[in-house]
């Protein structure tokens, strides 16, 4: 992978700070029909574009999976696949060897990948309940994996909240 400059990350990352995710609606290795507003009735939403021949995609999957596992059913995790219809086999095996616990939906058109503007991959987009981009990470930085635990657990704490809290602005 190429090294990015960083004013370019800050840049593209300004792009999507709290602007309204791009509602897709993606196969998954199955061939069921699943749409960003599904996932998002669950609460916070995790994309990940991702590519089979990406060197430190399968490491941010793994790291993914682990966040899936430790806030149930509180996030949604959702890999996407840009691969070639060619190698569903090969992501179907890297699912199950690596016993990733999240859905991996597929892009092969690349539809979404652009749309979401993602130049490097690994990209995560963290998505709040409301369907609004609150972070964006380009590419995998081991030393960031606390920060966006971080950010999924105060994304995760402040959803709860609100499903606890009655609304007081109904009548």
């Amino acid at each position: 992978m190429r090294k990015i400059v960083p004013w370019l990350l800050l840049v593209s990352a300004s792009l999507w700070a709290g602007k309204t995710a791009p509602r897709f609606s993606l196969k998954d290795l199955n061939g069921n029909t699943v749409t960003l507003d599904s996932l998002l009735t669950k609460g916070p939403v995790i994309l990940d574009f991702w590519a089979t021949w990406c060197t430190y995609c399968d490491e941010e999957l793994d790291l993914l999976n682990e966040f899936q596992k430790e806030f149930g059913d509180h996030l949604t995790v959702v890999g996407i696949s840009i691969d070639s219809p060619k190698t569903i086999a090969k992501i179907r095996a890297m699912k199950e060897s690596h016993d990733w616990q999240f859905p991996i939906l597929l892009d092969p058109s690349k539809k979404w990948k652009n749309r979401y503007k993602v130049f490097a991959l690994p990209t995560v987009f963290v998505i709040s309940p409301e369907g609004e981009i609150v972070k964006t990470h380009f590419g995998y930085n081991p030393s960031q994996e606390e920060n966006l635990r971080q950010e999924i657990r105060a994304l995760v704490q402040e959803y709860l909240a609100q499903q606890e809290s009655p609304d007081t602005t109904q009548p």
